[in-house]
């Protein structure tokens, strides 16, 4: 039922004014997110709604993906580009390919830029930017990051 929720969610036209409505399509989903606190631009791909979480002040901008069962955690103020995939499942080769899967969380004041690529069981944050089209594949916080991989580029104070 929830692919249905998100469904009717990415047929709402992006402007402002229909946020609410937006919201409510993911709240009812199952995402954990509070009416009046964040703002998501369609067309936004998932694949559990049930282990998301966004906290107030979220910015996600169009064509971002969330895929795996892990959990994903965004915490407050934080900034999302467009193209940006956040990835919680992956496979071992070791072990006849079967599914590994690790969280994601992305803390407070967090901006990532337009088509990086968030790998599992990684925390980005508190206060990072992640330059566009980095490919993150360690943790980071406090710091300016960018490449691929991703790689301190200058501490954030």
């Amino acid at each position: 039922m929830s692919k249905l929720y998100i469904f009717m969610f990415n047929l709402i036209p992006n402007i402002y004014l229909l946020k609410y409505a937006k919201e409510f399509f993911l709240k009812v989903a199952g995402i954990g997110v509070s009416f009046n606190s964040v703002y998501i631009l369609s067309p936004f791909y998932i694949d559990n709604t049930k282990k998301l979480s966004i906290s107030k002040g979220v910015f996600i901008n169009k064509c971002v993906v969330i895929e795996g069962n892990g959990i994903v955690e965004i915490g407050k103020n934080c900034q999302i580009g467009p193209n940006v995939i956040i990835v919680t499942t992956n496979h071992n080769p070791e072990e006849n390919m079967e599914c590994v899967v690790k969280d994601v969380l992305i803390k407070e004041n967090v901006w990532i830029g337009a088509g990086a690529i968030i790998n599992p069981g990684i925390t980005i944050g508190p206060d990072v930017t992640v330059a566009s089209g980095s490919i993150v594949t360690k943790s980071f916080q406090n710091c300016t990051i960018a490449g691929i991989p991703a790689r301190k580029i200058k501490n954030n104070v």
